[in-house]
């Protein structure tokens, strides 16, 4: 025999569904909370390499051009810092943020909606990374330019050192040909 739905009957359903989505709001504020330093982080490193590989790029489109173009570029951007136009440093502009794993929370299915966005975020930076150094392993000159770019740009070293073997890193921005000079602690 079927149950008769009643407004009683209505009310608890409705009741339970409210109860559903305020918990389900809940989760998402909570894993929000949680990842959003993490997150951020990431994005800034994303855009940061990205970045540098622009600008690594770009200053070898510069020294590949003609004396008269790469002196005609010269004189452009010269004219552009007398009118105010200033060029911050890479030092200026990368300000990296320490990527760390968000602490545990006490709800346990949330926990592990965190471990799952952590892992699936930490996955692509190393996947992104692993591009980076793959494209550094192939061409020399990109790496020797990239690693200067990432010691001036004071990206961390246990990081920079995945991109480019360390002995690479370091005869890049310190050997004889290197030229970034280094605070010593």
């Amino acid at each position: 025999m079927a149950q008769r739905r009643t407004p009683f009957n209505c009310l608890g359903a409705f009741a339970q569904k409210i109860e559903d989505l305020n918990r389900g709001l809940n989760v998402m504020s909570l894993r929000q909370q949680a990842t959003a330093d993490f997150r951020s982080a990431i994005d800034v490193e994303r855009l940061l390499l990205d970045y540098l590989i622009d600008k690594v790029e770009s200053d070898q489109r510069i020294e590949s051009m003609s004396a008269e173009t790469r002196e005609f570029f010269e004189k452009a951007k010269i004219k552009l810092e007398l009118h105010g136009v200033k060029q911050e440093s890479i030092s200026e502009i990368c300000r990296w943020k320490k990527i760390v794993k968000p602490e545990a929370i006490d709800d346990m299915e949330v926990q592990r909606q965190i471990e799952a966005d952590y892992a699936s975020a930490m996955e692509e930076r190393n996947k992104r990374i692993s591009n980076i150094g793959a494209r550094c392993a192939k061409d020399p000159k990109f790496a020797r330019d990239f690693s200067r770019k990432l010691a001036e740009a004071k990206y961390p070293i246990e990081d920079s050192i995945r991109i480019v073997p360390m002995l690479k890193f370091i005869e890049y921005t310190e050997g004889p040909n290197g030229g970034i000079p280094r605070p010593r602690k």
